[in-house]
């Protein structure tokens, strides 16, 4: 069965912050900030993210593309793989 938007956002935007390596800071029963930036904040209930001084939210997906600064098949494909695929760079022409 190939992997959907709807089963990408079922997924737990706290688990997915762990694989991208952020580090989490509990604010609240359902709130989290990122250590980094203190504007950064999750909503475990709500399964999205705020970045309040970038004015940027959203689920998921979305959490990955601002994060590593990939296209939305990109961050498909980690969610679904939990790894970015590796560009060779040497053999672009």
């Amino acid at each position: 069965m190939a992997f959907t938007k709807a089963m990408a956002k079922k997924l737990s935007i706290l688990d997915v912050a762990n694989q991208l390596g952020m580090k989490l800071k509990r604010t609240g029963s359902y709130s989290y900030e990122w250590v980094e930036h203190d504007s950064f904040v999750i909503d475990a209930r709500k399964n999205d993210f705020h970045w309040n001084s970038r004015s940027e939210f959203g689920d998921v997906i979305q959490l990955v593309q601002t994060i590593r600064g990939v296209s939305y098949k990109e961050a498909m494909h980690f969610l679904e793989t939990g790894e970015f695929k590796e560009v060779d760079l040497a053999n672009q022409t």
